[in-house]
């Protein structure tokens, strides 16, 4: 499965690497996105170093902001987080809107 992604990450659009979404990682290891196996196999390309969590949230004036994996798991352990820009504790992680990236393209 890890191989598999391998191969078809390289196919995938530098957008399609940058955000990575259920359907696109379903598409890439050849698996349905009703398979119950799906997150499993996703957990395991993260765990492999070859995709990475990543969220997004959007603030009260419809900026987005993204937040790197190290910043999307901290706020999951903690139940909170800052605003990016104003600082502002955001109590509870229902705000960010999780995804994937390939990791040499999230930058």
């Amino acid at each position: 499965m890890i191989s598999l992604f391998e191969s078809n990450a390289s196919r995938l659009s530098d957008n399609q690497r940058r955000y990575l979404t259920l359907p696109i990682i379903a598409d890439a290891i050849d698996m349905n996105l009703s398979d119950p196996g799906l997150l499993g196999a996703v957990e395991a390309l993260v765990n492999a170093g070859k995709i990475e969590r990543r969220a997004h949230f959007v603030d009260a004036q419809d900026i987005v902001h993204d937040f790197d994996a190290a910043t999307y798991e901290e706020a999951i352990r903690q139940g909170k987080f800052s605003h990016p820009d104003t600082g502002e504790v955001i109590h509870g992680v229902d705000f960010l809107a999780p995804y994937w990236a390939v990791p040499s393209a999230a930058s």
